[in-house]
Parts: structure tokens; sequence; C-alpha cells
């Protein structure tokens, strides 16, 4: 399958985003039981393929930190998310091709390749990682399975039945991963199985999915006789069935099932958690159209409304409307900017549960949002809010002006922002964000910062950055 170098089409109906690769330097010193942050640096770029070298530096609140490594791995990770009890890390698949995924101790052991069942990959852009609670298994959203003997020069070459999605469930103390039952999606861990929700990957075909990757562009309107031609008006009017299940349970059980064609609405599962509180699944339904003149036909989507599917520990469900939240007139020009149009609220996007069985997340534009905004809680009872920094809701321009830590002068916030974790010690998201220099050369850097969620004090970058927390 071909490097996916910029978004496909399959982003607007996923909420998918473009890769995303965090290399930084690591550090010296201090004890991983005390640690609450952790980062990654990979040798090399996130196209080269073959082994490289990983070290990882984690890190305390008062900057204490240990590295860990180096550590020669069969290709190059995409990343690192760390188990909610800070005893493992998950090193992620590659956002450029298909790669593996590793387990590695926090307390200096190397890292462990898991083990996929047969002809099953993982694409860092596409399939979606999480921890259980309990830090024992990871699961795996949207991984591949590809027929061993396909290899096309690109994955919109591909048929039918030489691709499929799954998710998996992977064991830390077995270092191996198996498939859910069932159709495909994307999943979240609750004691004792997963939470299974159909996804744009698992219901429409790949060759639609991922055509338009290349440097040509595709025309609006196509012949309704030719190839594609078949292939949109297939999407439109195909009846394909949409799932929310719960799997590998003493009791599992289908949550919600629709069978219809994509022309009266395709409920699709946009994101998955998982935390102290359970699961956490956003649920949105896009709709497709399909317009017809004399010999030839084009495609259109439009997204609806998203709900929220809340699985318990113990299986209870509740679904309730994604929240949104209001942007202040006065903010809504910096928002504007982010999102290149102008908007008056933003939906809630989970990105992490905290111990108060709460969510921290992104402020979006609708539920398909692929950039997150400003900083944003949920509470137990679905009400959301944005985060405020010193009067200011926490867009990257206002992290950014109030953060302690940064070089002096003036700096101006660059591109979107992301929640990469949540320090439980310490009460605090750490939030990834770009600048450009207070210097001549205007280079782009990035950063984590530490952002508190009640709306006191100031945001402080941690030193040396972080990609994960725990």
């Amino acid at each position: 399958m071909r490097p996916v170098r910029r978004c496909p089409p399959i982003a607007t109906v996923r909420g998918a985003t473009c890769a995303v690769v965090v290399l930084l330097v690591g550090g010296v010193a201090a004890t991983p039981a005390s640690a609450r942050v952790a980062r990654l640096e990979v040798d090399g770029e996130a196209y080269d393929r073959g082994p490289t070298t990983v070290r990882i530096t984690t890190a305390d609140p008062s900057g204490a930190h240990r590295t860990l490594g180096p550590f020669r791995l069969a290709d190059h990770p995409g990343g690192i998310l760390a188990a909610p009890d800070g005893r493992h890390a998950a090193l992620l698949p590659n956002s450029e091709y298909e790669s593996h995924l590793w387990i590695a101790p926090l307390d200096g052991g190397a890292p462990v390749q898991l083990t996929m069942p047969t002809g099953v990959v993982t694409y860092g852009d596409l399939s979606r990682v999480g921890w259980s609670e309990d830090g024992r298994e990871l699961v795996v959203g949207d991984a591949a399975w590809i027929d061993p003997a396909f290899d096309p020069d690109g994955a919109e070459e591909a048929r039918p039945d030489q691709v499929r999605w799954t998710s998996l469930r992977c064991a830390v103390a077995t270092g191996a991963c198996a498939e859910n039952p069932g159709p495909g999606g994307l999943a979240a861990s609750i004691p004792g199985g997963v939470v299974v929700g159909s996804s744009a990957l698992s219901l429409l075909p790949v060759e639609y999915l991922f055509e338009g990757v290349g440097d040509e562009p595709l025309p609006d309107w196509e012949r309704a006789t030719s190839e594609r031609g078949r292939l949109l008006t297939g999407v439109a009017e195909d009846v394909r069935t949409s799932s929310t299940r719960i799997e590998g349970t003493a009791a599992p059980r289908i949550l919600d099932r629709q069978a219809r064609p994509a022309t009266q609405g395709l409920t699709l599962t946009r994101d998955a958690v998982s935390g102290p509180s359970g699961a956490l699944l956003t649920r949105s339904t896009t709709r497709f159209r399909l317009d017809r003149r004399p010999g030839k036909v084009r495609l259109r989507g439009t997204t609806g409304g998203g709900r929220l599917v809340a699985v318990a520990p113990d299986g209870t469900v509740t679904r309730r409307a994604v929240p949104t939240m209001r942007v202040p007139r006065r903010e809504q020009e910096t928002v504007a900017r982010i999102l290149a149009r102008e908007i008056d609220t933003l939906a809630f996007r989970p990105a992490v549960g905290t111990p108060d069985r709460g969510w921290v997340g992104e402020g979006v534009l609708g539920t398909a949002g692929l950039n997150g905004v400003a900083v944003a809680v949920m509470d137990p009872e679905g009400r959301a809010r944005l985060v405020r920094v010193r009067g200011r809701i926490a867009t990257p321009a206002a992290l950014v002006a109030a953060a302690r830590g940064l070089p002096a002068g003036r700096k101006q916030a660059s591109g979107p922002l992301r929640v990469v974790g949540y320090e439980r010690a310490t009460r605090r998201a750490i939030v990834r964000v770009s600048y450009e220099a207070p210097d001549a050369t205007g280079s782009s850097r990035s950063v984590a910062l530490r952002v508190r969620l009640d709306g006191r004090g100031r945001p402080v970058a941690v030193e040396g950055g972080a990609d994960t927390a725990w």
C-alpha cells in the first residue's frame, strides 16, 4: 500500500488526521516510578524504512528525568502512548507506511514487538491505538488485513476481497494480538472486553476512500458507465450495515445496528476513547447524495450532528448528543484563523479520560472536525466547556501568549493544538502547540504545555517536551 503523504478523501468521512510524528531530544537521570510524561526520540526521518534507533525519556513534574535506550527497532515508530498506570508505553505505527507496534516497559526494559494475526498490519494515520484502564492490554481499531499475494502500487487499486479492516486486542503479558469477533471498526476498552463501532474504513470501499491520494485531481463528474462511475454509484446505493457492539465480555451484545444505503445516512464511528468511566464513542451520520445528469454521476456527502455512546465498566450504556460549546464573540476571529472560516460554536472531541469520570479533549468544527481549536473538558453528565487561560479560551494563541518557560519575545501560534495526555497527579492536561520562533528565522517550533483545567494560573512548558502523559 502506498504511503499516505497527505489527507485522502477519507478525512471527510472519518475524522482522521494527517501524519503527526514528533521527534524530540532525550535527557538524563530519575526514576520511572515518579514519571508523569514521556517523549520519544527517533533517529532518521519518518519516511525512512528499515531499522532505526529510539530513546524514551520519562520525566516527573519537578523536571527530573531518565532516558531509556538506545534501542534498535526494525522500523521507524510514529509516536508513543503511555498506559494509564505508567508501567508500559506503546510505540505506535509509522504514519508513512505499514509498520509494527511495540510495548516498552518504562522500568528500562527493551521494547517488545507485538505479534500480529497473519496478514494484519497497522498504519499510523489510520489505525487507532488505546490502552485498557488497567494497563494490561492495547486495543487497536482499523488495523488492516491484506491478502499476502496482494502488492499493488497504491491502496486505491485494491479489490474489496484483498483488503479488510479489523480491530484487535493485544495482551501485554504475551505480546500477542488477536482479532475481535465480528466486523471491524474503531475500538475502546472496557473491563474484560471492548466496544467496537463501525468506521468509514470498515464500511466503505477502500478504492473509494483512497482515491485522489496521488497528485492528479479527480474530475467532479464521472461517466456513469466507467469503473469509477460504477464505484460512486455503489458507494451511494449499496446497502451497508453499521453497528456498535460490545465484544469479548461474558455478555457480548449489539448496542445499535442499521442496514441501509448511504443515501439514507451512514452512521460512522469517528473516535473511540477509553478511561476510568469506561468507553466513549463519537458516532455521526454522513448522508451521501448521488447527483445525475445525462451519462454522468457525482457523489456528495454531508455530516449531521453526532451522538456520544458511553459504555460504563458494568456495561451500562448512555447515549447523548455531542455537546457544543459557544465561542465568545470577541474570540471568534482567533478561531476563524485556525479553521479558515467563521464559527460561533465548537463540538467536543474526547482525547483522554480522567479519574473523576470526566474527559479532556478539544473543541473542533463539528463531529468530523480535524483540527483542535481549543482545550475542552466534559463532565460525567455530558456537559462540556472550553478551558480558559487568563480569561481567554485556551486556543493555541492564548496558550502560547500566556505560557511560562518559552523563549522571550513575541511569539505567533501556528496551526491547531493536540491534547496528548493527562497527568493524574497534577490534574493537568498535556497539550502540544506550535509557534513561530521570536527570532530572525521565524521557524516553527513545537512545544508541550502543562495546562490547568480550572482556568487558574498559566500554562507551563514541559522541559524537553512530551508526547504522552499518565
